[in-house]
């Protein structure tokens, strides 16, 4: 709109110049030497206009002719550039597909007309990894480091390599140097305490993990759980080496970060009984039991009272088990007491309840073993306890300790699972199915 305003007055301005020139005449006189020009006024404004008109077209023309060469190398670069980055999104999606040909196809193109390698080396690497060149891959992931906007790309597809090829010593290495350039990144965090777990450098885990915590990599209840293990494993570390004092209080620590951890609470209790402090390790045993029996707090429980007559220890266990009476554990742990304090009736009550499937039936084995010894104790029928014991080889697997990653299961807790060298991976789980038809009835005598 202003520019048309100044337009129009620059219009009307010439012709009111244009006008005042006609009403008034006059002559122009040049003298150059021998030269002389006599014109008049207006004639002479004209030819002032048609050449300063002149010039400005000439100028113009200069330039364009100037500047046509880059314009069109303009124009190419332009197309290049949109060629390079169609390619590049081509490349990616034939990535994400899984197709080797057409990514590996567009990767050439997006290097070719994209100069900008921090775009085109990723996709190049992942081309690569699709189709199974990892020294290709690596070679483009190493490029990467040079550049800072793409070294932790790279890092992270190196890591990625040693990983897989079981190069712990390089993967510890690659990722302290990504966590130097990006500390808080959770995926990270979770990689690194995977490393140092599995290296056994458990105060750097320890470090790792409260560093994921302030970075929210884990979930609440996970971290909780890890931290108790990786405290768990400094407490016994300090009991082996005779630091009972240490082991005690780093005992108790765990246990508190995981009511539900056996293994803390076992410890707990046994360098509470070490102090001659029995009878709080008892009270925290009971606790334990009434949120969740296991065979390993049973066994801790019974260790309190090794030296105690069986009679009396059987009321010990009474005590234990007063909160869960009806759980198997604590039927087992009953009829194992009363066996020993010659109370045959009542271990035979406590098997029979069990086994009649008033409770769950994950523990046949055991059970069946437990009557194998009770029929030899109480009758002395050697062909009825040989017969439990046959169906205890065919009944399903008690309770034990599963591993979340690969299945293996034991009857002992470890740090690290023993198949698959998992890094926390044991939880306590019920057997696979509840006790056979052979075992719901008392055999035939």
């Amino acid at each position: 709109m202003i520019r048309f305003a100044g337009i129009c007055l620059a219009v009307l301005a010439i012709g009111a110049a244009a006008a005042w020139l006609a009403t008034h005449s006059g002559v122009l006189v040049l003298e150059f030497g021998n030269l002389r020009i006599e014109t008049t006024v207006v004639r002479a404004a004209v030819v002032v206009g048609v050449v300063v008109f002149a010039s400005i077209l000439v100028h113009h023309a200069w330039l364009w002719l100037m500047r046509s060469p880059a314009s069109v190398g303009a124009a190419r670069a332009q197309r290049r550039r949109r060629e390079g980055y169609l390619a590049l999104t081509r490349g990616m999606v034939a990535v994400a597909a899984g197709d080797v040909p057409e990514a590996e196809r567009y990767a050439a193109l997006a290097a070719k007309r994209l100069h900008e390698p921090p775009l085109t080396l990723l996709l190049s690497a992942q081309a690569a990894q699709l189709a199974g060149n990892e020294t290709e891959a690596e070679r483009h992931f190493t490029a990467m480091l040079e550049r800072s906007e793409t070294e932790f790309l790279g890092l992270r597809g190196l890591l990625a390599q040693a990983v897989r090829r079981g190069d712990r010593v390089k993967a510890l290495a690659l990722a302290e140097r990504a966590r130097a350039l990006r500390p808080n990144t959770p995926w990270l965090l979770r990689e690194l305490f995977a490393l140092q777990t599995a290296d056994g450098r458990w105060a750097d885990a320890e470090a790792t993990l409260g560093q994921a915590i302030k970075a929210k990599a884990l979930p609440p209840e996970e971290t909780r759980h890890r931290r108790a293990v990786l405290v768990y494993q400094r407490a016994e570390a300090a009991a082996k080496e005779g630091r009972s004092a240490e082991a005690l209080k780093l005992a108790g620590e765990a246990a508190a970060l995981a009511p539900d951890f056996a293994p803390a609470l076992v410890l707990a209790a046994r360098q509470q009984q070490a102090a001659g402090k029995t009878q709080k390790a008892a009270r925290q045993l009971i606790e334990a039991w009434s949120r969740a029996p296991q065979p390993d707090l049973a066994e801790a429980y019974l260790a309190l009272y090794e030296g105690v007559d069986p009679a009396a220890r059987l009321k010990r266990v009474a005590e234990l088990v007063k909160e869960r009476p009806e759980h198997p554990e604590s039927r087992l742990v009953l009829a194992r007491a009363a066996t020993i304090a010659g109370d045959l009736a009542a271990a035979r009550r406590e098997l029979e309840a069990l086994i009649g499937g008033r409770a769950p039936a994950s523990v046949g084995p055991r059970a069946a073993r437990a009557m194998a010894e009770l029929e030899e104790k109480q009758y002395g029928d050697g062909a009825s306890a040989r017969e439990w014991l046959l169906r205890a080889a065919q009944a399903p697997p008690d309770p034990a300790w599963a591993c979340g990653n690969c299945g293996w299961n034991g009857p002992a807790w470890s740090i690290r699972c023993p198949a698959c060298g998992g890094f926390d991976t044991l939880s306590w789980r019920d057997g696979t199915g509840a006790l056979p038809a052979l075992l719901t009835q008392a055999p035939t005598v």
